[in-house]
């Protein structure tokens, strides 16, 4: 059987009150629960059982995709003097040693 760690985690519940969260919230919500592709019930008896694929949704797909196109509809913005010294940083930590 695998181990699970019920006995030492903790669950936190924080409200959402923006509306755009929220529906975002919901969605996946409803995502996960209309996952037919790597989905499995567990029934009263304690037996697992593959649920049919009917439409192949797949949530670790969806979500993957959704990131994507939020990525490239809202590219993070930085400044180019901070991605100026981030990379000047970066090459003095990795600069080979003077002789």
């Amino acid at each position: 059987m695998m181990l699970r760690n019920l006995d030492h985690r903790i669950e936190v519940l924080s409200p959402v009150s923006a509306p755009g969260l929220r529906e975002r919230l919901r969605n996946i919500i409803d995502l996960n629960l209309s996952d037919d592709s790597y989905s499995w019930s567990l029934s009263g008896d304690g037996t697992w059982s593959k649920v049919p694929t009917v439409r192949d949704i797949s949530v670790h797909r969806a979500l993957q995709d959704n990131a994507l196109m939020r990525a490239r509809r809202d590219p993070p913005v930085v400044s180019r003097n901070r991605l100026l010294a981030s990379a000047t940083k970066r090459l003095k930590r990795y600069s080979a040693p003077k002789l």
